[in-house]
């Protein structure tokens, strides 16, 4: 059973969780209907999806809006990452890959930092920068909202 081709109202804000975004067009859920979105014709979102790095249970929000030459222009926006439930082996895995990503961060931040003072980023000088920077990011942040891509950060 092939599924239903996702459609848009003119200027009307759309939520859709994202079902499957292994291979384009992605499978996604608006209430209780999947649909896909149609190839060639959203093309153009999934160009706007492809910074997001989103994933599997992300909902986005789509708006179409029809251009004075007759083609449709798409706004495209993140509206709510995946949250496993607590206490799950999902969430713990989730978890654990957001504390990896905050420490990259981290040693990204402290090569930039040992770089910007003229100072060659060895593992002597790189490591522990980057070890009290997660430390006391760690005691700063909810480590549960460091999940995604540094670029993908609220602030």
């Amino acid at each position: 059973m092939s599924l239903p081709d996702v459609g848009f109202r003119p200027d009307t804000p759309t939520a859709l969780t994202i079902i499957d975004c292994a291979v384009w067009p992605y499978t996604v859920q608006a209430g209780t209907t999947q649909a896909k979105f149609k190839v060639d014709a959203h093309s153009a979102i999934l160009k706007e999806l492809q910074p997001m790095s989103i994933a599997q249970g992300d909902t986005i929000q789509v708006t179409a809006s029809k251009r004075t030459d007759g083609s449709v222009a798409f706004a495209v926006e993140m509206i709510a990452r995946h949250r496993p439930e607590p206490n799950t082996e999902e969430h713990a895995q989730w978890k654990y890959d957001g504390i990896v990503l905050m420490m990259r961060r981290c040693i990204a931040s402290a090569i930039t930092n040992c770089k910007a003072n003229n100072l060659e980023p060895t593992s002597e000088l790189v490591g522990p920068m980057a070890t009290s920077m997660f430390i006391q990011s760690c005691k700063a942040f909810d480590v549960n909202y460091l999940i995604g891509e540094p670029d993908d950060l609220p602030f």
